[in-house]
């Protein structure tokens, strides 16, 4: 079709050819005396010079042949000059708008022909008739020459090109149409009236193509309509949702606006064949897009269920396999069962994973636990850091006698840190009741592994008993909890004989173990595990004076995305239904350095402030802290910020010796007598004063330290706790002037040699963590900690 409109618009464009083909050649202007003519393409005439040589030549004739007179010889160049005139004005116009060679040919044979007869006359009488004459001349020329020339050119321009036209009506109508515009020049007799005619029948006919062509469009149109309507019709017919059928056909009336904006013949069958093949892609696609998005729903679901990582990824390239299933079907009408057929393959997939992931975490949550709070600290603040372990000779101090500052061992936790070192150290033993039941737990547990690979369903519910204990298994929700009471003795090593109740749950979508065991209500413990979160809670029986009391405490530990650890210690003491002893305990782990701060103080009778201990994490050892107190004196009350400080921290105290207090000393604030670099001289403290002597300056003393040791034989770690003297600075001007003091009253030069940057760490800290310690403090009771164990 396209072809047929391009042979079309040929036919306009050479019909507009061959009507210039009349008008073009350049030929000579005439004026009264002269006559000027030009050739185009080869042809050349003689213009101004042929008048020229006219006039003379006819002078010269007429002077010599026949003598005329002056008067005779005027008025015969007079006749001939209005004779080239006439012949200048109907050849020349003709030939400068004729592009056609063998026209401007004719023309410029014909003009040279009756130029030369006129140029030839004598004759007076003749010359006077000559002008007539050419008009007569041309008129047979535009008959007999010029109209059978143009006829031929127009046969040969048009008639090829309508041969072309595939469409038949079209080609006919064509044909008859310019047959009848032809026979316009049966009557045409002047050169003037064939250019004329010639142009009308190009312009009739370029009309006359165009208003067909409009007609012929607009039925091919409207039977492109009649083919398309029932094929849109049939196809969505075919396809499966109903919502797609109202979108396809919105999409084939956006489609129509195609057809609608085609203006050629050869246009209609590509568009209406693009129209079919967009449609039908169109209603695939998106047929399959629905089905895409329904498979994708059933698996986003199962991967809601499926906690484990490595699960996930299965489900995820299993449904890109059967994605490319529905994606690769052909036909709108197979997609509904192929659908089908991958969405019971996937449900299948996700049973067999979810059954996987149940016997998975029902394993991890019957096996024995191995985690501790340990695995969240740096494994130097470990009790078992064999750097740290010492041996008993090395911390058998005798302070009562001189003792070189550098044999003090460096090792050994203070007692904030040493707070959290037993928490930990108590879990870790009460989860060793569950591994005493682990063949029982084991034994239920393979029971429990067939009951889901018969029973699976997303909610499971499995109840169990046997002479030995009894139990219950349930999965619903992403939360397995598997729970079991023992109804013989088990044994437990230091406790005795119990009967243990286990109860354990594991939250899949947080991959997060609950453990909770009981050993009767001396005896309890529950923890809670995860990759970035440990959280243990203990009860247990301990003998006060001779009488039953209880320790209860709650430890959490939390890691960052970025390695932060926060860990917070509540730990009671219970007597008689009261709280005998609160202590509590934060920790932070960041940036290389260990920080804890807490309440708990047994060196300091009467203790009643917050302590910030700093250690090194990647060596253990204690930098030092800061103790705030607040006290009242005499009726004045003051909070006491005081800096403590390893004596190997002190540059110029090279030995130490501490021993009871003797009436030799006259501070009413120290509690032993001490003794520096082998001097028999006291140390005696400098004191604030306000009117009366308020609080040291500095001094020297006991502060509990916890060194572990290691007994080979029963593979055991056990704390020695030892008092070790340490220096205490009070902070701001008294450690500013402490060089001068010491030196002033005790004749002893010595200063802070601790690192600065481990100094300003203390210091920070102690601005920043002991008020976030008190708002933290009583966040959690002995009752919140019994109702954890309820």
């Amino acid at each position: 079709m396209k072809k047929t409109i391009l042979a079309l618009l040929c036919i306009v464009a050479l019909l507009s050819i061959a009507l210039t083909a009349c008008n073009g050649a350049e030929l000579p202007a005439a004026n009264n005396s002269e006559t000027t003519t030009s050739q185009t393409s080869g042809n050349q005439s003689t213009g101004d010079q042929s008048g020229k040589q006219s006039g003379d030549q006819s002078g010269t004739q007429s002077g010599d042949q026949s003598g005329n007179t002056d008067t005779t010889v005027t008025t015969l160049a007079a006749y001939k000059s209005t004779a080239l005139a006439s012949l200048n004005s109907m050849i020349n116009p003709v030939v400068e708008e004729t592009e056609d060679e063998s026209i401007q040919a004719a023309l410029l044979r014909f003009y040279n022909t009756e130029k030369e007869y006129i140029e030839s006359l004598v004759d007076v009488e003749t010359a006077k008739a000559v002008a007539a004459k050419i008009v007569e001349d041309a008129k047979v020329f535009a008959k007999n020459t010029l109209k059978p020339l143009v006829i031929e050119k127009l046969n040969a321009t048009v008639e090829p090109l309508i041969e072309k036209i595939p469409q038949e009506d079209l080609k006919t109508s064509v044909s008859s149409f310019y047959t009848t515009e032809m026979e316009k020049l049966a009557t045409v007799e002047t050169i003037e009236d064939l250019k004329s005619v010639y142009a009308e029948i190009v312009d009739d006919t370029k009309a006359f193509i165009r208003t067909e062509t409009e007609k012929v469009i607009i039925a091919l149109k409207n039977a492109a309509l009649e083919e398309l309507d029932p094929y849109v019709s049939a196809l969505i017919e075919k396809i499966p949702y109903d919502s797609l059928k109202t979108d396809t056909q919105a999409f084939y009336r956006k489609e129509k606006e195609k057809l609608a904006a085609v203006d050629t013949i050869d246009g209609v069958a590509p568009c209406v064949s693009e129209i079919k093949d967009d449609l039908a892609v169109y209603a695939l696609s998106k047929t399959k897009e629905i089905a895409v998005a329904a498979l994708e729903d059933a698996v986003n679901a199962g991967l809601a269920k499926i906690p484990n990582q490595e699960l996930k990824d299965d489900l995820t390239s299993f449904a890109a396999q059967e994605i490319a299933k529905l994606n690769a079907v052909t036909k709108i009408e197979d997609v509904p069962t192929t659908l089908s057929t991958v969405l019971t393959e996937t449900q299948a997939h996700i049973k067999a994973l979810l059954v996987s992931t149940a016997k998975d975490y029902m394993s991890r949550l019957t096996a024995i636990e191995n985690a501790t709070a340990y695995d969240y600290l740096p494994e130097a603040m470990h009790p078992t850091y064999k750097a740290n372990i010492v041996t008993a000779a090395s911390i058998d101090y005798d302070f009562a006698n001189f003792t070189d500052v550098t044999n003090i061992n460096k090792a050994g936790f203070g007692e904030q840190w040493q707070m959290v070192v037993e928490n930990i150290n108590q879990s870790v033993t009460m989860a060793k009741v569950f591994n005493v039941a682990q063949t029982t737990l084991s034994a239920v547990g393979n029971a429990v592994d067939i009951y889901i690979t018969n029973s699976y369903a997303e909610e499971m519910e499995y109840n169990f008993e046997d002479s030995k204990y009894t139990g219950s298994f349930a999965f619903k929700n992403s939360v397995l909890t598997f729970n079991i009471s023992f109804i013989e003795l088990v044994n437990v090593p230091v406790i005795g004989s119990v009967q243990p109740v286990i109860q354990m749950q594991y939250d899949l979508s947080k991959d997060k173990k609950t453990m909770f065991i009981s050993l009767g209500d001396a005896y309890k413990v529950k923890y809670t595990v995860s990759d970035n979160f440990y959280e243990m809670v203990t009860k247990y029986g301990i003998t006060i004076a001779g009488k039953n009391a209880s320790r209860s405490s709650y430890l959490s530990i939390e890691k960052d995305a970025r390695g932060k650890v926060v860990g917070h210690i509540y730990e009671y003491t219970t007597y008689n239904s009261s709280d005998l002893i609160k202590a509590c305990a934060d920790f932070y782990v960041e940036n290389g350095y260990v920080s804890v701060v807490g309440n708990k103080s047994a060196g300091m009778v009467g203790f009643d402030g917050y302590i910030n201990e700093l250690y090194l994490a990647n060596s253990g050892r204690l930098l030092g802290y800061e103790v705030r107190e607040t006290k009242t004196i005499a009726k004045v009350t003051a909070t006491y910020n005081t800096l403590w400080f390893n004596l190997w921290d002190i540059q110029g105290i090279n030995s130490v010796k501490v021993t009871e207090k003797s009436e030799a000393n006259e501070s009413d604030r120290s509690t032993v007598d001490v003794y520096c670099n082998g001097s028999d001289a006291l140390l005696s403290p400098t004191y604030n004063t306000k009117i009366i002597k308020t609080s040291r300056k500095y001094d020297v003393e006991f502060r509990n330290r916890y060194y572990y040791t290691y007994d080979q034989a029963s593979e055991t770690y056990t704390a020695n706790k030892v008092e070790v003297p340490m220096l205490f600075i009070q902070e701001g001007a008294n450690f500013e002037s402490f060089s001068t003091d010491l030196l002033k009253d005790n004749g002893i030069t010595t200063s802070v040699s601790l690192n600065q940057t481990y100094l300003n760490k203390i210091l920070d800290d102690y601005d920043t963590l002991i008020d976030i310690f008190i708002e933290n403090k009583d966040a959690m009771s002995s009752e919140t900690i019994a109702s954890y164990l309820a």
